[in-house]
C-alpha cells in the first residue's frame, strides 16, 4: 500500500500511477540518473506541462510515477514530501529513485559567494534549469542539470547541460532533502533492517 501524503493540513496529496515494467536499467545511480535525465529533456521539449516536479520509483517489476507539484510550496511541505518519499520507497521496496524538477541555479565562483548570495531564485544571475536526481539502492544519489533556453512565448527551445566545475561528464553529488531517499550502504542495522536516511538540511537549488 502506498501512503498518502497530507502536507501542512491542506489536503495536498501525492498523485500516483503504477505501470508493470521489469527493471531494465543498469544497476547504478549514474545509469538511473542518465536514463531519466534524457527522458525529462525530451519531455520538456515536447510537452513541458508534464514535467513540473515528478518522482519515479522502480521496483523489480513496476514503475511508480508520482506528481508532486503541490509539495513545492514551502520548506514545510518540501520536508513533508521528503519524509513521505522515504516511507513510500520502503513500502513498495523500491530499488531505484529519480526526482525531476524545474529549478534555478547560479554558477558561483566560490563557497564564500554562495554563503553571501541570495537564494538562486532571487539571484540576478539565476539560470532556469531542469534538474534530475537519480539513485540506485545502496549507492549515493547523483544529479545532472540542463539550462533552459526559452523563446518569446516562454516555450523551451533548447536544453544545454550545465557541467560542474570539478567534472567533465555532467554528474554532480546529489544533495539536499530530495537526495539519498533510498537506503545507502552503511545504513543498515545489525539485524538487517534499514535505519533510514535523514533529510539533509542543506541549501540547494530546490530548497
Amino acid at each position: 500500500m502506498i501512503p498518502e501524503g497530507n502536507a501542512n493540513n491542506n489536503n495536498i496529496m501525492v498523485s500516483a500511477s503504477v505501470a508493470k515494467m521489469p527493471f531494465d536499467i543498469e544497476r547504478n545511480s549514474r545509469a538511473v540518473c542518465t536514463y531519466y535525465f534524457e527522458k525529462a529533456k525530451e519531455l520538456m521539449l515536447t510537452n513541458p506541462n508534464d514535467v513540473g516536479c515528478v518522482v519515479i520509483m522502480r521496483t523489480e517489476e513496476e514503475e511508480h510515477f508520482f506528481q508532486a507539484n503541490q509539495f513545492m510550496q514551502t520548506d514545510e511541505t518540501k520536508d513533508r514530501l521528503s519524509s513521505l518519499l522515504r516511507d513510500i520507497s520502503e513500502s513498495i521496496k523500491a530499488v531505484s529513485y529519480a526526482f525531476i524538477a524545474e529549478t534555478w541555479t547560479v554558477q558561483s565562483a566560490s563557497l564564500e559567494e554562495v554563503k553571501s548570495s541570495p537564494p538562486p531564485s532571487q539571484h540576478p544571475d539565476r539560470v532556469e534549469c531542469l534538474l534530475t536526481i537519480g539513485q540506485y539502492i545502496g549507492e549515493q544519489s547523483v544529479a545532472r542539470l540542463a539550462a533552459m533556453t526559452k523563446d518569446d512565448n516562454k516555450k523551451v527551445t533548447q536544453l544545454v547541460e550545465v557541467l560542474p566545475s570539478n567534472s567533465t561528464d555532467g554528474f554532480r553529488n546529489g544533495v539536499g532533502r530530495f537526495a539519498n531517499i533510498l537506503a545507502v550502504a552503511g545504513n543498515y542495522a545489525p539485524d538487517g533492517l534499514f535505519k533510514g536516511n535523514k533529510p539533509l538540511n542543506r541549501r540547494t537549488n530546490v530548497n
